[in-house]
């Protein structure tokens, strides 16, 4: 997920902590990650325009 995340161009943040159900925990920080970076104001790899929050 993480290379997925960061071959698309976004930036994976890896966390200190893991939430109860472990490697599960980092497929959710890094569709957070994701998420996050989407909302900025760079352009959308898949769409190609800006996005603006919605999915």
């Amino acid at each position: 997920m993480k290379q997925k995340a960061e071959a698309a161009g976004y930036t994976v943040t890896e966390q200190p902590f893991t939430a109860s159900g472990g490697k599960r925990s980092s497929n959710v920080l890094a569709e957070f990650a994701t998420s996050d970076s989407r909302s900025s104001t760079r352009s959308d790899p898949i769409s190609g325009t800006a996005s603006d929050g919605s999915t």
